[in-house]
């Protein structure tokens, strides 16, 4: 079964500085008071101007994966972090029972990326920042894990049952990964996809999928990024934005 997240449900939300769309991705699956896919709750498509700083702020209960298409942010935190987070220095924050952190674009160009709001598993868990350096910004040859639960081999780790996956296509096809009987999110951060019968996707575009094989190919340049999840796993809503 597939079901299509429509750019239009995003919610559009800030000012020609620093602008945001929001994904509930699971708001396109009727009559729930729950927006969000199981232990995903929010993706926020964002593009922040040249010397924007996003002043120092809390988080509780939140694990937020910084995913950066281009330019770069200067990231500090109550951790005692100050370091540069781009597409290849990637950054998770594991919120726990408190973390706060500043954001300021000093890349000279807009930031564009998507920050990532997982459920944890249970709440008040301890609070702590990891990062990870990839070799390139963009996979080309094959589906990369990007982030995932604890025991997979993701080299950032959500607290909850999440694998976070991306592929870049330049006119080419590729299989989905097997979801393994779970439920997965994909989402168009550029680009347009075929492939699906009748049904394309542009940017900002979103597909849930349980038991379905899909194929998709893209006729230019395309970035996919592919959320695999356990609807049935524990997670907590306390988080202020992914609850």
């Amino acid at each position: 079964m597939m079901t299509f997240f429509p750019a239009s449900r995003r919610i559009e939300h800030g000012g020609d500085d620093f602008q945001i769309h929001i994904v509930y991705p699971g708001s396109v699956l009727g009559d729930r008071d729950d927006r969000g896919l199981g232990p995903l709750g929010r993706i926020d498509h964002a593009r922040v101007r040249p010397g924007v700083v996003v002043a120092m702020h809390p988080h509780q209960n939140d694990e937020i994966l910084t995913y950066l298409r281009t330019g770069a942010v200067i990231h500090e935190d109550s951790a005692g972090n100050k370091v540069p987070v781009n597409g290849h220095h990637m950054m998770l924050m594991n919120a726990g029972s408190g973390l706060m952190h500043e954001e300021t674009n000093a890349s000279g160009i807009d930031v564009t990326g998507l920050q990532i709001f997982v459920r944890p598993e249970t709440k008040d868990l301890p609070p702590r920042v990891q990062f990870h350096d990839f070799e390139a910004r963009h996979s080309d040859g094959a589906w990369r894990l990007v982030a995932g639960p604890e025991g997979s081999e993701a080299p950032l780790i959500f607290r909850s049952a999440v694998k976070l996956s991306d592929r870049r296509l330049r006119s080419a096809s590729t299989l989905l990964p097997d979801l393994e009987g779970m439920t997965g999110f994909l989402y168009v951060f550029s680009g347009a996809i075929s492939g699906l019968g009748d049904l394309g996707l542009e940017a900002g575009d979103g597909l849930v999928i349980e038991d379905e094989e899909i194929e998709l190919r893209s006729d230019g340049v395309s970035e996919l990024v592919l959320f695999v999840l356990d609807t049935k796993a524990p997670f907590s809503r306390a988080g202020a934005f992914s609850g």
